[in-house]
């Protein structure tokens, strides 16, 4: 089943993970991609795709070396997924949380 892109960025967000822009390597939050998705932006059908080892987007903070001093998080994250235009990370207790719940 398809989904839009924007649809799998907002569950992406809503789960706690990180949804970077690719063109601008840019956080987005989960009210900023709520608002994206209320004006129709992001509404092609997309695929949440394995992270590629090439990715124009390294963590969720790039370019800032102190955020992963400033917090034990930054250092945890890692590439889950990518669509077209941003790249998901979710940290280690998101993912142990997935897990969890998929086994249950």
């Amino acid at each position: 089943m398809s989904r839009k892109e924007i649809d799998i960025l907002v569950e992406a967000a809503r789960k706690s993970c990180a949804v970077i822009e690719k063109n601008s390597n840019l956080l987005w939050t989960f009210e900023e991609l709520v608002e994206a998705q209320e004006c129709g932006w992001y509404q092609a059908e997309g695929q949440l795709l394995p992270p590629d080892k090439q990715m124009a987007v390294s963590g969720p903070y790039p370019g800032c070396a102190q955020m992963r001093g400033a917090t034990g998080e930054a250092e945890t994250y890692r590439p889950v997924g990518q669509t077209e235009h941003f790249v998901v990370f979710a940290t280690s207790n998101i993912l142990a949380q997935t897990q969890t719940s998929r086994n249950t």
